[in-house]
C-alpha cells in the first residue's frame, strides 16, 4: 500500500493541523488563564496573560501587574508590576487604579507620592470600588496627599460602609465615637459600626481585627465614657468569633 497521500488525504491533514491550531488559540483565552491563575499555575497564568496584556488587553494587564508585585510566574519586580498597572489604569480598570495608588502611596515601584495616590484612588472611587472609597476617607481624614478634611472623609466612608468595607465600618466608628467630621458623638452608632466591622473581618478570617473590635465596643463605655445601650453587641462578636474556633 502506497505511503503517499492523495488530494483528498492531504486536504484531511491541513485541516487536522487548522483545527488543531485553533484549538491551541482558544485555550490561549483571559479566562483560561484566570483559571490557572486561581489554581496556582502562575507560569502559564504568567505566559498568557503577558500575550494578551501586549495585545491590550486592560484586565490582563492588570492581573500581570499583580504577578509581578508579587512575583508569581516571573521575578518579583515592582517596576515592573507598575508599568502594567499604569497601562490597565489608564483604560479605566478600578483594581489596577486602585493598586497603582498604593504604590504610589507606599513608595513601590515609583517615588512615594501622596497626591498621585489620591488622583488614582478618586478615578478608582468614582467607579464605585470600595478599597478605593476607604481610601479616600482616610486620606481626607488625615490629610495626605490633600488638605484634611473631615467631613469629606465622612462621606468617603459612607460610600465604602454602604458596600460592607470593613475598614470604612472600623474608621467611621472611630469618628462616631469621638464626634469628628460633623458626626454626632455616639457610642450606639459607633458600636454597631464595630461591630459590622468585626463580623466582616471574620467572614475574611481575621480573627485577630474582629477582636479589636470586641474591645473598642467595650473601650467606648470604659474608656470613653460614652452611653452604649448596644454594648451587648461585644458579647455577641465574642460569641461568633468563639464559633470559629
Amino acid at each position: 500500500m502506497s505511503r503517499r497521500l492523495n488530494g483528498w488525504q492531504r486536504l484531511s491533514v491541513v485541516v487536522a493541523v487548522m483545527l488543531l491550531a485553533a484549538v491551541t488559540l482558544s485555550a490561549q483565552t483571559f479566562d483560561d488563564a484566570l483559571a490557572a491563575y486561581k489554581r496556582g499555575d502562575f507560569r502559564v497564568a504568567a505566559q498568557t496573560f503577558g500575550k494578551l496584556a501586549e495585545e491590550g488587553d486592560a484586565r490582563a494587564q492588570y492581573y500581570l501587574g499583580l504577578m509581578y508585585a508579587f512575583g508569581e510566574g516571573v521575578r518579583k519586580d515592582p517596576t515592573e508590576a507598575v508599568r502594567w498597572y499604569r497601562k490597565a489604569a489608564q483604560q479605566g480598570d478600578a483594581e489596577a487604579q486602585f493598586d497603582l495608588a498604593s504604590m504610589y502611596g507606599n513608595g513601590e515601584g515609583v517615588p512615594k507620592d501622596p497626591t498621585e495616590a489620591m488622583r488614582w484612588y478618586r478615578k478608582a472611587a468614582e467607579q464605585g470600588d470600595a478599597s478605593a472609597q476607604s481610601s479616600l476617607g482616610y486620606m481626607y481624614r488625615n490629610g495626605e496627599g490633600v488638605p484634611k478634611d473631615q467631613a469629606e472623609a465622612v462621606r468617603w466612608y459612607r460610600k465604602a460602609v454602604e458596600q460592607g468595607d470593613a475598614v470604612a465600618q472600623l474608621n467611621l466608628a472611630i469618628m462616631h465615637a469621638s464626634g469628628e467630621g460633623g458626626l454626632p458623638k455616639s457610642g450606639a452608632a459607633a458600636a454597631d459600626l464595630f461591630y459590622k466591622a468585626g463580623l466582616a473581618f471574620l467572614k475574611d478570617g481575621d480573627k485577630e481585627r474582629a477582636l479589636l473590635c470586641v474591645k473598642q465596643i467595650q473601650g467606648l463605655r470604659d474608656l470613653l465614657g460614652l452611653d452604649v445601650p448596644n454594648i451587648f453587641l461585644a458579647d455577641k462578636l465574642m460569641d461568633a468569633i468563639r464559633s470559629k474556633g
